[in-house]
């Protein structure tokens, strides 16, 4: 949900795309008021609390609101996050605006996808990018995770289905076949973890973790290879947002520590989880 108007203790807020879907055929409309005080930006939580919730057009739900107060416009916080800057001989601050930051790299990441060529970048790793790259500036407190503002859907960038090859040369990584060449005209793409420690991310057991989880973008039953997809989704977003980041900074030492962990957890699920394992059986048949 998005705030848009406050009318004197009640909140006119837009529900997103994901939310209507979520709550296709429930009566949900475009647009809710709710109490400001109970508001918690969570649909889940907020719902059975609210004054209204099926307005269609914005102008409904404002009329709806003014039935209850008057009209008080709400503004979006502006938050400047002061970076301090340490060189080799100076120290300076610089204000940063988290929202241009982000529209920034959203920007980069559209330039390069109309203009490239880029051949580890399509419409879906752009997204885990800007993910990543969003949970980047939340780790380091600069948003909140529920700021609509910087949330990433998969279609961000629009969708693009993995080719029959791509998803062969997958499956032979996890398979074992190591020494698989690439199909002719296959689009290159990252393999493995590229911000670990080389003697880390060149390990086949790292490149095999690394595949499993992104045929399972492509083909995820509902057991627990989907907690598998979902602790990768998040260890290939830090990994993407690493890319923004110097090596030796502070931010990415933080960020390179959870993608340690979060590796760890995917290394221990691959030998060791029952239904992962059946699943790495089935694609050998």
């Amino acid at each position: 949900m998005r705030k848009l108007k406050k009318i004197n203790g009640y909140l006119v807020v837009r529900f997103n795309d994901r939310e209507k879907r979520e709550y296709e055929g429930t009566g949900l409309g475009n647009f809710g008021v709710i109490d400001a005080e109970l508001y918690t930006g969570i649909l889940d939580v907020d719902r059975s609390v609210m004054e209204y919730d099926d307005a269609e057009t914005l102008e409904i739900a404002l009329e709806q609101a003014r039935g209850l107060e008057s009209e008080l416009d709400v503004v979006e916080p502006e938050v400047k996050i002061t970076v301090i800057i340490e060189g080799e001989t100076e120290v300076s601050e610089e204000d940063v605006e988290p929202e241009s930051l982000f529209k920034g790299h959203q920007a980069t990441l559209e330039a390069q996808l109309k203009h490239g060529p880029h051949l580890d970048l399509d419409p879906l790793t752009a997204a885990h990018e800007l993910h990543g790259y969003a949970k980047a500036l939340e780790d380091l407190g600069m948003v909140d995770g529920h700021d609509e503002r910087f949330l990433v859907e998969r279609d961000t960038f629009g969708a693009m289905a993995p080719s029959p090859d791509q998803q062969e040369v997958v499956r032979d990584c996890v398979n074992g076949k190591e020494n698989t060449p690439p199909t002719e005209g296959l689009r290159a793409e990252r393999d493995t973890f590229m911000n670990l420690d080389p003697s880390t991310k060149s390990k086949p057991m790292t490149r095999k973790v690394y595949a499993l989880g992104k045929l399972l973008e492509n083909d995820c039953p509902e057991n627990d290879c989907r907690i598998y997809l979902n602790i990768f989704r998040m260890a290939k977003s830090l990994d993407t947002a690493l890319d923004g980041f110097n090596a030796s900074s502070y931010p990415a030492q933080v960020l390179r520590s959870d993608l340690r962990q979060h590796l760890r957890e995917l290394r221990r699920m691959y030998h060791e989880n029952h239904v992962v394992q059946q699943y790495k059986e089935g694609m050998k048949k």
